[in-house]
């Protein structure tokens, strides 16, 4: 008999790639790009959900899907910014910095910008839904952060109706691990079970099952350990099925994490 197929390799390898360029100089520039711009992106209180850039001869396009944090829609209310519900572009102002870092690696006559708004997805029934499902953990595991609660909450409602990847997802529940204290880490275990027995058990759900895995010292033990969670099903030895998979490393002060999350959707 032969070697079983990796069913992770074969979904990795039906994803294409964002840059599209016969140089490699090139690609690599624009890989940086995409990974500065992120950052900038982060610290201005936006999460990038997807980005894809392609260069071609003399052109550039560039697509991002964005999401504004709650911080972040409230100083633009402040600031009267103009928002254009329809199309979902917001007119903001561009500072000189970024613009000197768009042309520090890209030398275009013509650049194709789209920009899509991913806040327009949210659904007033759907945040008012999980609010009051996870409205009692929000004093003991989002202390002094209500803004990043609700975006959770936001985010919560996104990835329920597939409008953002698992991978996304995943970054959000380790900023919420990276701060807790080590004797939090049971309570946001159970955390987690409530949410993702939530995400499936929702009438209309595009999620049929979740699992993660986390590796390290676990309420603070001298040891590493494995703890992993599972709601509803998820076939990791099919290739039919709709499986994502991603993971990152959270680093805490009380020692480096890994996640590992396996999402199950519908075709």
């Amino acid at each position: 008999m032969g070697q079983k197929a990796n069913t992770l390799t074969l979904t990795l390898l039906k994803k294409d790639l964002n840059l599209i360029s016969e140089n490699s100089k090139t690609f690599l520039y624009g890989f940086k790009f995409l990974v500065l711009f992120e950052k900038l992106l982060n610290k201005k209180g936006v999460i990038l959900i997807n980005k894809n850039l392609n260069l071609e001869n003399n052109k550039c396009n560039l697509s991002l899907g964005l999401f504004f944090g709650t911080f972040r829609m409230l100083k633009y209310s402040r600031r009267n910014f103009f928002i254009k519900k329809k199309s979902g572009l917001f007119a903001i102002k561009k500072s000189k910095k970024e613009l000197k870092l768009f042309s520090k690696f890209f030398k275009t006559n013509f650049l194709n910008l789209k920009i899509e708004n991913y806040n327009h997805f949210l659904t007033k029934g759907l945040i008012v839904f999980f609010f009051n499902k996870l409205k009692i953990f929000s004093s003991s595991l989002f202390p002094r952060r209500q803004n990043f609660f609700l975006d959770f909450i936001k985010l919560s409602c996104l990835f329920i109706t597939s409008k953002i990847n698992s991978s996304v997802y995943l970054s959000v529940i380790g900023l919420t691990f990276k701060v807790l204290q080590k004797k939090k880490h049971t309570q946001f275990l159970f955390f987690l079970k409530f949410l993702f027995k939530t995400i499936i058990s929702k009438k209309n759900s595009s999620i049929l099952g979740v699992k993660l895995l986390i590796n390290g010292k676990l309420k603070g033990k001298a040891r590493a350990s494995s703890t992993y969670i599972q709601q509803g099903s998820v076939p990791t030895q099919s290739i039919s099925k709709n499986i994502e998979f991603s993971k990152i490393h959270v680093y805490t002060r009380f020692g480096a994490f890994g996640f590992q999350f396996w999402v199950h959707k519908k075709n």
